[in-house]
């Protein structure tokens, strides 16, 4: 009986704090425009307890217009003020499939990221204020090109300080993804975009464990160590 005691318990706290994202994908678009189809995925990773890797992959033309290119992103982490102290390019050469012209930085002027054409498929509506970090490429101020080009990938990385990254659940601690789209043809919304990222498993943005859910495993928790209790008796 003890033995199955400590089958469960066990179990419990497995479900309960070892089900941790390490790994996110997003993807991107738009009701009205492509017919929904998506732009690109992003796929952010745990590197270490400070680092997030983050991999943006442009969808190949003819689905998306080959002259678009992403030109800059939006984040926002939980908390909110929660900012990554700096922005990093991996080393020339280091992957096959990374664009070593592009030099990702910290984009200093948040009003560059516009109001996000996709906003009004969120409940509540996501705005441009809602980010609180910007990636862009060159020049701090601004978002303009050169980009990521359709079919084409690129990876930056991301450091914080004062967190163990590989202790936290990243679908908790990434609120808002987003890309700036540019060199589109006119008549997609005047030839730019900002999109917010759609969670690959169409769990909702900002997600947070359900109250009944989380007092039915503490709950059980509890059951089960007043149990233990008897049996040692």
């Amino acid at each position: 009986m003890r033995k199955l005691f400590s089958f469960l318990l066990s179990f419990l706290l497995v479900v309960m704090i070892g089900s941790y994202a390490e790994a996110l994908t997003f993807t991107f678009s738009d009701q009205d425009y492509l017919g929904g189809a998506s732009w690109g995925t992003m796929d952010i990773t745990v590197m270490n307890a400070s680092t997030l890797q983050v991999w943006y992959s442009a969808t190949s033309a003819p689905t998306i217009p080959a002259g678009s290119q992403v030109t800059g992103f939006g984040f926002t982490f939980n908390p909110e003020a929660t900012l990554p102290n700096a922005v990093g390019n991996p080393a020339d050469g280091k992957f096959s499939n990374d664009l070593n012209d592009l030099d990702w930085i910290k984009l200093e002027n948040l009003n560059a990221i516009p109001n996000p054409a996709n906003g009004d498929e969120f409940n509540p509506e996501i705005k441009k204020f809602d980010y609180v970090f910007g990636v862009t490429e060159g020049q701090a101020n601004t978002i303009n090109p050169p980009g990521i080009f359709a079919g084409q990938s690129d990876v930056f990385e991301l450091t914080f300080s004062g967190l163990d990254l590989t202790s936290i659940d990243l679908s908790m601690f990434v609120s808002l993804t987003g890309i700036r789209l540019q060199s589109l043809p006119s008549n997609i919304n005047g030839g730019s975009l900002f999109l917010v990222g759609k969670p690959d498993d169409d769990t909702p943005l900002s997600q947070v464990p359900e109250p009944g859910t989380l007092l039915l495993l503490g709950a059980g928790l509890i059951g089960l160590l007043g149990f233990g209790r008897k049996l040692r008796k």
